[in-house]
């Protein structure tokens, strides 16, 4: 599993000594396969995805990564946890009522 933090993606000393991040080599290299794929031919058989908006999805790389949404994860979480207790209560609920049925059923004469 990756790390995750402030250093999450810092990978070894480029060659003039700084920090490489992941994101900026996926960066460079959907540059790379832009301009590359732009300079070959078109045939009809390509993904119309590979060539649509590289620019913005390279500069999206190279800005911040979005910091985590802690209060919607949080909210979520409850949300999930109340349906769930919800759930179970309606269930023992039902069975308390089908249980009842079935003792009232077994003692009629």
């Amino acid at each position: 599993m990756g790390q995750v933090g402030p250093g999450a993606g810092v990978r070894a000393a480029g060659k003039n000594g700084r920090p490489r991040s992941a994101r900026l080599d996926a960066a460079r290299a959907l540059a790379r396969a832009g301009l590359a794929r732009a300079a070959t031919p078109r045939d009809g058989g390509v993904l119309a995805a590979v060539d649509t908006e590289v620019g913005h999805r390279a500069r999206a790389l190279l800005q911040p990564a979005p910091r985590p949404h802690r209060v919607l994860t949080t909210v979520l979480i409850a949300l999930i946890m109340a349906a769930a207790l919800a759930a179970v209560g309606t269930e023992r609920g039902t069975e308390r009522r089908f249980e009842h049925a079935r003792a009232v059923y077994v003692h009629r004469p």
